[in-house]
C-alpha cells in the first residue's frame, strides 16, 4: 500500500468535506446522494507504473450513507471513508495525505456501482458519456474522447484508469460466518 500512496496522491478532492471530486484529466464529479442499497467485499489488486499492491475492500450503501473501508491483506486499516449525501468523512492511520483520497475512492465506487444515468448526473454539464462494446465492456468517456474508466460489467472486474496509469483487478469475496473452533 505504501508504494501505491504516491499514485493515490494524484487523486485530488475538494477540501473541507465538499461533495465534488476531481481525478486527473477528468471533469469534476459531484458525489451522488446515497439512494441505492448495495454491498460488496472485494480483493483488489492495484498495479501500474512499477507497483503492485493487494488490499481488501468493503463497500456498503444503505440508502442513507455510502461507506468504504480498505484493509491490508493482514487486516490493518488503510483507509475508511463515508458519504451521507451532504458531507464526506475519511480517516487513515497514514495521516491526512491518505485520508484526503477518501472522496476519490467513493467516486470510483459510485462509477462502478451506480446506474449509468446517476453517474452522468454527477458530472453535471460536463460532457461525459458511457460507451458500450459488444464484448460487455463499458467505458466512461470525457468530452474530448478521453477514456476516464474502462469498467466491464462482469462479477470479477479488471478496471483500467488510464489517466492514472493504473489497473484495478477486483474479485468478489464471499462473506461467511466465523467458523466454529474445532
Amino acid at each position: 500500500m505504501l508504494k501505491l500512496l504516491p499514485l493515490l496522491l494524484l487523486l485530488t478532492a475538494c477540501a473541507g468535506g465538499g461533495h465534488c471530486v476531481r481525478l486527473p484529466q477528468t471533469p469534476a464529479y459531484c458525489l451522488r446522494p446515497p439512494a441505492e442499497t448495495y454491498g460488496a467485499s472485494q480483493l483488489v489488486t492495484a498495479s501500474g507504473r512499477g507497483f503492485r499492491e493487494l488490499s481488501l475492500l468493503q463497500l456498503e450503501a444503505d440508502g442513507q450513507r455510502l461507506s468504504l473501508a480498505a484493509l491490508s491483506p493482514l487486516g490493518q486499516p488503510l483507509l475508511s471513508a463515508g458519504w451521507d449525501g451532504r458531507r464526506w468523512s475519511a480517516s487513515s492511520p497514514f495521516g491526512r495525505r491518505v485520508s484526503e483520497q477518501g472522496p476519490a475512492m467513493l467516486a470510483l465506487a459510485q462509477w462502478l456501482h451506480l446506474p449509468e444515468a446517476a453517474v452522468l448526473d454527477g458530472f453535471g454539464r460536463a460532457p461525459a458519456w458511457w460507451l458500450h462494446a459488444a464484448d460487455g465492456q463499458r467505458r466512461l468517456m470525457n468530452g474530448d474522447q478521453t477514456l476516464l474508466i474502462d469498467a466491464p460489467t462482469s462479477k470479477g472486474r479488471r478496471v483500467q484508469l488510464p489517466s492514472l496509469g493504473m489497473t484495478l483487478e477486483m474479485e468478489p469475496l464471499a462473506i461467511t460466518p466465523d467458523a466454529e473452533p474445532q
